[in-house]
């Protein structure tokens, strides 16, 4: 936690910093250097109170596993799980006979839960046996999901109660399902950015989500009082109520005459020198993401390099890069001179089987550019990277957009002399109206806690996000790996602090990585059994080793656990770090 010597940039008409207070000048910039620079001399500050440093190494997991001797104890006193959960799961793993009642030591008043179990010794009911073997399939099927990926310690979902009399226990996030996992250290981190389930709910639950739609003919309106064939009364078409309700995305589909896409296969061949819809000709493969292949193109209508994307031929693929089409479309018409460091659109259309993405050419993302060339990410062009990024999600935030997918892969170097960036990949972005929607969002690394406990969510998902990346930058390596949501939840507490207790009261999915006293756990893949995360003590300064204090203050100013203290794009763009003017960018 921080000491009691914190340090943070309030915009208010004085500032405070090591006891002393005076009145801001009337220059914020030579202000805040001179902030800057006090704290860089003050050799005794540490941004995170003293140091504490217990990890072995730059490859510690950040954690101690624990065993559990007590199994049957843990699952009943420990977890939050209602009384038959708590009963089918001592059943699934050997520890209960079947027909036996909870344990003795099943302090059923302490907890304060309502229980239909009855008096401990009591045989099980008939009608509590067949909700139990109701349950059976559900928690088969999510033991199932724990094993498709043995690189990673699933966390423990219990399986979800049957009818109503689960719903009144209540199930504080113990859903019987498998979120699966994305790699932690970039190279196609996020293999798919929702489950195609969710992705449906999604764009069917709000009229804000890509909708097509085709304007009826209205030079003769219909007779009023005209019915249709099942009787129902006939509404009239209220353009206004269109207009302000939905959007239309003009798509076009080119063909070649005489030809039909039907007889084109699901791939299409992007060889160099062939050209595209007549128009943009193949010049080399850029790369790969988990919707669209890539290549560098030449526009011969415009005469200028572009970025030609295609698409998967896939509905989910389509849905969700339709949306990023919608959303470009809106930034570029408010956005005109391109001053908020957004990947620009050019164009669009549906050829072959495929829908095509004309972007703006960009260079390498910061992932690849920190493999080749560590050495670049200097201070300096860190701080100009946060700044450009910060303003790029002021914008989106000021229009209610989520990014949802900030990582070093979806930042892109315009101009590597310059360290000019630029913003793309809005596929996952979503509305601040649809965040309750869905919590399957940004990739596992730089996942916000507030995501993975199930609470609710806004733009400041993409803060985290962001200090997570600077810290990447700084030391070529993942803050969070991503070895299971448990083992970054143990790393969170142990690097940042512990966690508000309203965020475990509140989380939905909280009791799969906490139990009741706030301890981290996590179920072991091999063996099945239940395992306490004891956090390991560290600070950001320790991990990021850089001895530039201003930097690593702003880093941990965007790495705050309770989301409501965590700062907006906008408050993060006035720290005094991102004033302060290096000599060098180098």
């Amino acid at each position: 936690m921080l000491g009691p010597r914190r340090w943070a940039f309030q915009p208010s008409a004085q500032s405070t910093y090591s006891g002393a207070t005076r009145s801001v000048r009337a220059h914020p910039l030579e202000d805040a250097q001179e902030e800057y620079l006090a704290l860089a001399r003050e050799s005794s500050y540490h941004p995170e109170g003293p140091q504490v440093d217990e990890y072995d190494g730059p490859n510690d997991l950040g954690f101690w596993r624990m065993d559990i001797e007590d199994q049957a104890a843990f699952i009943c006193n420990d977890l939050d799980l209602s009384d038959e959960q708590a009963l089918y799961l001592l059943h699934a793993l050997g520890l209960l006979p079947e027909g036996a009642s909870l344990p003795d030591f099943k302090a059923v008043e302490a907890q304060g839960r309502p229980t239909d179990q009855g008096q401990p010794g009591d045989a099980l009911s008939p009608q509590q046996l067949t909700r139990l073997r109701d349950d059976r399939d559900a928690l088969e099927a999510w033991e199932d999901g724990t094993d498709e990926d043995d690189s990673e310690s699933t966390s423990f979902m219990a399986v979800q109660g049957a009818g109503s009399d689960m719903a009144a226990a209540g199930t504080n996030g113990y859903l019987p399902e498998h979120i699966p996992s994305h790699e932690g250290n970039g190279a196609q981190q996020d293999a798919l950015a929702s489950s195609s389930d969710e992705a449906s709910a999604r764009n069917g639950a709000s009229s804000t989500s890509f909708q097509v739609s085709i304007r009826p003919n209205i030079a003769d309106p219909k007779p009023t009082g005209l019915k249709t064939i099942s009787g129902v009364p006939a509404l009239p078409y209220d353009q206004m109520s269109f207009d302000r309700d939905f959007e239309v995305i003009n798509l076009r589909v080119v063909g070649r005459r005489s030809s039909t896409a039907a007889a084109m296969g699901d791939e299409i061949e992007l060889t160099p020198g062939k050209l595209i819809a007549g128009r943009y000709q193949v010049l080399e493969q850029v790369g790969a993401a988990a919707f669209s292949r890539a290549v560098q193109a030449y526009d011969t209508l415009e005469r200028r390099l572009v970025c030609l994307k295609v698409v998967k031929n896939d509905k989910e693929c389509m849905d969700a890069c339709l949306e990023e089409v919608r959303l470009l479309q809106m930034i570029n018409a408010r956005d005109p001179k391109d001053e908020h460091h957004i990947a620009r659109l050019y164009d669009y259309f549906y050829h072959l089987g495929h829908l095509f993405l004309v972007v703006e050419l960009l260079g390498g993302n910061l992932f690849d550019t920190q493999c080749y060339d560590p050495s670049y990410f200097s201070p300096g062009r860190i701080q100009s990277i946060a700044r450009q990024v910060l303003h790029g999600l002021v914008f989106l935030h000021q229009n209610n957009i989520i990014h949802a997918d900030v990582k070093p892969e979806n930042i892109l170097v315009k101009n590597y002399s310059k360290c000019s960036v630029k913003l793309i990949d809005l596929g996952c972005s979503i509305y601040n109206t649809e965040a309750h929607m869905s919590h399957y969002v940004q990739s596992r690394s730089y996942r916000a806690p507030e995501v993975m406990l199930g609470l609710p969510y806004d733009g400041r998902i993409d803060i985290w996000s962001l200090g997570c990346v600077l810290a990447e930058l700084a030391t070529g390596q993942v803050l969070f790996p991503n070895v299971s949501e448990a083992a970054m939840m143990a790393r969170m507490v142990g690097m940042v602090g512990e966690f508000p207790s309203f965020m475990l009261k509140g989380g939905q999915y909280a009791g799969a990585f906490f139990t009741r006293s706030g301890r981290v756990y996590e179920r072991d893949a091999e063996t099945g059994m239940f395992q306490l995360l004891v956090p390991k003590r560290t600070t950001v300064q320790a991990r990021v080793h850089s001895s530039d204090r201003g930097m690593l203050h702003f880093i941990r100013h965007l790495l705050v656990l309770d989301p409501s203290k965590r700062p907006t794009a906008e408050q993060a763009l006035r720290h005094p770090w991102l004033q302060y003017r290096y000599r060098s960018p180098k």
